[in-house]
């Protein structure tokens, strides 16, 4: 009984979760895509605010550390679609990286 009810207590903060990211996805404003390539909304995230860790090494002493960074984060996949709307699939990625 404890786990249904904590099951409905859950539920909603996911579904909410789930509509949030079904919103659409601001594409960035300085990287542009690839010509010809589409957004994958299902599999791109924009996020306000976050804190992300990097590793890195010190300037100074040439050491291993963390930097903490933190501010707004775009996860975007894009596509590229052949005019039926199909995948593109015989594209290599150093070509899709040149062009």
């Amino acid at each position: 009984m404890k786990k249904f009810l904590l099951s409905m207590l859950v539920l909603p903060f996911v579904l909410s979760l789930n509509l949030a990211w079904a919103k659409s996805v601001p594409e960035h404003p300085l990287i542009r895509p690839y010509p010809g390539s589409v957004l994958a909304k299902s599999m791109s995230k924009y996020m306000k605010y976050i804190q992300y860790k990097f590793k890195m090494r010190n300037p100074v002493d040439k050491k291993p550390m963390d930097k903490n960074v933190k501010g707004k984060c775009w996860q975007l996949l894009y596509e590229l679609r052949k005019p039926d709307k199909s995948r593109v699939k015989d594209i290599n990625t150093l070509e899709f990286f040149e062009n």
